[in-house]
């Protein structure tokens, strides 16, 4: 009886350590080579008097920097069905993808781009920078919760 609550015990500590961990990216291993800094800027309230309003695009701002080292950058939250807008400057070319989304745009240092979409699936999905000179850096995640 002794060794079956133990072996409970340690599974559910397994398992609640191990979402813990994937809750918050970067908590259980750093990005390897880069991070970026993610802020969100206010979203725009709904229309007056209690109406429902179309929903306004949640945006995002994303900076990718030679931080080093690098430091885990903060998740993008949103609900599904949510428009997003992520505005992104780097200091690489290449692009920056979406993953599970196949969404990406082109990015070069001293410009700013704007990749615009609806998130319809939820999940967490992360979103990285394929550089041109080959590296492919984590900068942050995509979560999109149900609504």
């Amino acid at each position: 009886m002794t060794r079956s609550l133990l072996t409970v015990v340690v599974t559910v500590v397994v398992v609640a350590a191990s979402y813990y961990g994937f809750s918050r990216f970067g908590a259980t291993s750093v990005p390897s080579s880069n991070a970026g800094r993610v802020a969100a800027l206010p979203a725009t309230q709904p229309g007056a008097g209690g109406a429902p309003a179309a929903m306004p695009p949640r945006t995002f701002t994303i900076v990718i920097d030679k931080a080093h080292p690098p430091s885990p950058s903060a998740v993008i939250r949103v609900a599904k069905d949510d428009p997003v807008t992520l505005t992104i400057t780097s200091d690489r070319a290449g692009h920056v993808e979406v993953h599970g989304y196949d969404e990406d745009v082109a990015v070069a240092p001293g410009r700013t781009a704007t990749l615009s979409f609806t998130a319809t699936r939820s999940g967490r999905f992360p979103i990285d920078l394929h550089a041109q000179d080959g590296a492919h850096l984590e900068v942050t995640a995509l979560e999109v919760m149900p609504r």
